[in-house]
């Protein structure tokens, strides 16, 4: 299959209003793991790559 990009971004909700950014870095980290070329910007991440391979499940960042 073509390569393609693939933009996501993650708005989690935490109680008590406690800070977004620890689980913002661990969903970096699964992305970085795939190995695959990303981008982090201020409102998504974009990673590129063969769309099965973007498609793939990681679910604990392997």
């Amino acid at each position: 299959m073509a390569n393609a990009l693939l933009s996501i971004q993650i708005i989690p909700h935490t109680p008590n209003g406690e800070s977004v950014i620890p689980y913002v870095d661990r969903v970096i980290d699964i992305i970085k793991a795939t190995g695959l070329p990303y981008r982090v910007a201020p409102l998504e991440t974009t990673m590129e790559g063969d769309m099965d391979r973007l498609l793939e499940k990681y679910p604990d960042g392997q």
